[in-house]
């Protein structure tokens, strides 16, 4: 009689509401995946105490993310049990997935799932766990602009590739966080037929932490082309948080190969006669030389965007990254006109 008393008064106190204690069946964790690597949750797993006797009559609304109107189900789950395990419950939402990107749990969130008022599931709201890995969201691919500066040392012609995740990874080692493969049927469902492909350096991160800015050695041709696929490699050394493997769906990579640029011809102040990326030598050797006629004016900005040097020229001459003396790094430059309208800009 005692051991009941006790176990009506849990119940109670976790506002399930009066019910016999044998009949509730308790929840003891929900989480959330996403099965077919598409970068959407898709199903939610609901582990009860003990095997369920028939299913839930609804399993709805079912939050993602964060408990707001957007984040909610669109359309009721096919409710299932998971096949040799009676007592997890699977609400799959293939019809309506959930939203592309949302694969973590903004501090202070609580999504949660919502179960019937009945006597066996006592309108329980099960917190939903972070159980979805990272998915590509962009890829954006710079080339090493061989028109810029074709004498550079072949240790400094590297391509950049600046990738968008939906969350910060969390690995020892980042260099070899991506695959790459070509498009099929205008696609990136290839990730089975990718290959690795190992950075030259440690990436940089974004202020957010989700953007990554990769270095691979520049070739022709490169070992990878704007309008190829990339991946998250899968193999379980880069996720956000142990077992949440990141979604096998691939990004489309944008961007272009530079034109030539060998003049910037007539500007008006403040007119952008051109953005580069180049690497600074630890010897404090010139990357890049630009030879102007007219006035003009020279920002270094590190990948993150903070103005790293700045430099005027206000006639004829030439200048070059030895003067600016900028750290040693990847940086971008900035040539701009100046007052006086700059006639002439060449980079080489």
């Amino acid at each position: 009689m005692h051991e009941t008393k006790i176990s009506a008064y849990l119940i109670l106190a976790c506002g399930i509401g009066f019910a016999a204690a044998q009949d509730v069946n308790l929840v003891k964790q929900a989480y959330i995946k996403d099965s077919d690597g598409d970068g959407r949750g898709d199903k939610v797993f609901i582990v009860f105490t003990r095997p369920l006797d028939a299913l839930p009559a609804s399993v709805s609304p079912v939050y993602w993310n964060r408990v707001e109107a957007g984040n909610a189900n669109t359309t009721p789950p096919v409710l299932s049990m998971l096949a040799g395990q009676a007592n997890v419950l699977v609400a799959d939402f293939a019809a309506a997935p959930f939203r592309m990107g949302l694969t973590s749990i903004p501090n202070g969130e609580q999504p949660y799932a919502t179960l019937p008022g009945d006597a066996i599931f006592a309108s329980q709201k099960p917190v939903i766990m972070d159980s979805i890995g990272p998915v590509l969201l962009s890829a954006v691919f710079q080339p090493f602009n061989t028109y810029a500066d074709p004498d550079l040392p072949a240790q400094y012609r590297e391509d950049t590739l600046v990738v968008g995740l939906s969350e910060p990874m969390k690995t020892s080692d980042f260099k070899q966080m991506l695959r790459t493969g070509k498009r099929e049927n205008g696609g990136c469902e290839g990730y089975v037929d990718s290959k690795s492909i190992v950075s030259a350096n440690s990436p940089s991160q974004g202020i957010g932490g989700s953007d990554y800015t990769f270095l691979f050695p520049s070739r022709q041709p490169g070992p990878l082309l704007a309008g190829d696929c990339v991946y998250l490699n899968a193999n379980g050394l880069y996720t956000d948080i142990p077992g949440n493997l990141p979604a096998t769906r691939g990004q489309v990579v944008e961007g272009s190969f530079p034109q030539a640029i060998r003049s910037a011809g007539k500007g008006r102040r403040g007119d952008l006669a051109g953005q580069f990326r180049i690497r600074s030598a630890s010897d404090g050797e010139p990357a890049l030389q630009v030879r102007h006629q007219g006035a003009f004016r020279v920002l270094l900005r590190s990948m993150q965007g903070a103005v790293t040097a700045s430099v005027q020229g206000v006639g004829p001459g030439m200048f070059s990254f030895g003067q600016a003396k900028p750290v040693p790094g990847i940086h971008l430059m900035e040539i701009r006109a100046g007052k006086d309208r700059a006639e002439r800009l060449e980079m080489f």
